[in-house]
């Protein structure tokens, strides 16, 4: 649990140690597939389900569960843009 918190808290910086869940936003798109958005938001979602009920005991937490938030947003909006490119280009392997 401790690492998925270190993770949260970077997030509020926008520089997470790592690769593992390093913001979409800050990467070009074209460089990005959809399969490691999905991995990316899987990761982050586990975060979030892990932050969640913690919140009631801890409200400190709260800026990092925005942050997630806002983060797997994000990575939603640009899994649908990968999609919708990959049905227009005819889903090239």
């Amino acid at each position: 649990m401790d690492k998925l918190l270190r993770y949260a808290r970077h997030l509020k910086k926008g520089d997470p140690p790592g690769d593992d869940l390093r913001p979409a936003r800050i990467l070009n798109p074209a460089e990005i597939d959809t399969l490691e958005l999905k991995q990316r938001y899987n990761r982050a979602l586990v975060l979030f389900n892990n932050l969640e009920p913690r919140i009631n005991d801890d409200p400190e937490l709260l800026p990092e569960l925005l942050g997630v938030t806002a983060l797997l947003n994000d990575l939603l909006h640009k899994i649908g843009d990968c999609t919708t490119d990959e049905i227009r280009n005819g889903f090239k392997p």
